[in-house]
């Protein structure tokens, strides 16, 4: 699967499926028994099934005990001898030029959806690739915030009221005066920016050096 120089603009459901996903598929007529066992053994949560090249729907925990009771009454043998096509539940087809955004509501009600259409299935989309997928991306920024938080934190615990405006004023004061705008009064109001201002000019890197070690110019390359 090829996408369009376009479509790596958004998040779309190809790059949410993941790369080295093995599509397993299961002829209707396999039965139960053999379809849990699949189910455990690749640590899936369903698995297609899959008629010629037509998809009929999905073999999975849910659907094995939905429809349990209603099957039960009919069939005259052992239960996990009983066909999966017993058991199939329909999930929704999405293409793979489909952007996630669309999706999340689908992911959050049946857990997966299939990647592709009836007639040529691409792969199986669960809500824990998504995740996945989502986490891989937000975490650079997560990052950043908990380092922003941390240095808050650093700041806080190192320098006093009185000491943590002289520090504000002398790194920051000519960047916001040049820039027209009052100097924070609070440590909250301060950006990330400023945080790294502070702890890297020369001037207030005494106030923090007990606690970094070292020289302004080190700490500014950590």
């Amino acid at each position: 699967m090829v996408e369009s120089p376009a479509g790596r603009l958004f998040h779309t459901i190809l790059k949410a499926l993941p790369e080295e996903q093995e599509l397993i598929v299961l002829e209707p007529d396999v039965s139960v028994r053999e379809a849990l066992a699949l189910l455990d053994k690749y640590n899936v949560s369903q698995i297609p099934i899959v008629k010629g090249k037509d998809t009929l729907g999905v073999f999975s925990y849910r659907s094995f005990a939905k429809r349990l009771a209603g099957v039960l009454p009919i069939a005259q043998q052992a239960t996990l001898d009983v066909p999966v096509e017993e058991f199939i539940e329909q999930l929704r087809y999405a293409s793979i030029k489909t952007r996630m955004a669309e999706w999340i509501g689908e992911l959050d009600l049946m857990d997966a959806v299939l990647v592709g259409s009836e007639d040529k299935l691409h792969g199986v989309l669960t809500t824990i690739d998504a995740l996945k997928y989502f986490y891989e991306i937000a975490s650079p920024y997560v990052l950043i915030k908990e380092i922003e938080l941390g240095l808050r934190q650093l700041i806080q615990h190192t320098v006093n009221e009185s000491d943590l405006s002289i520090c504000m004023e002398l790194s920051l004061g000519k960047y916001y005066s040049e820039n027209d705008k009052p100097i924070p009064k609070e440590l909250k109001e301060l950006t990330f920016y400023d945080y790294v201002m502070m702890l890297r000019f020369g001037k207030t890197y005494s106030y923090f050096k007990k606690a970094l070690g070292g020289t302004e110019k080190l700490t500014y390359a950590r």
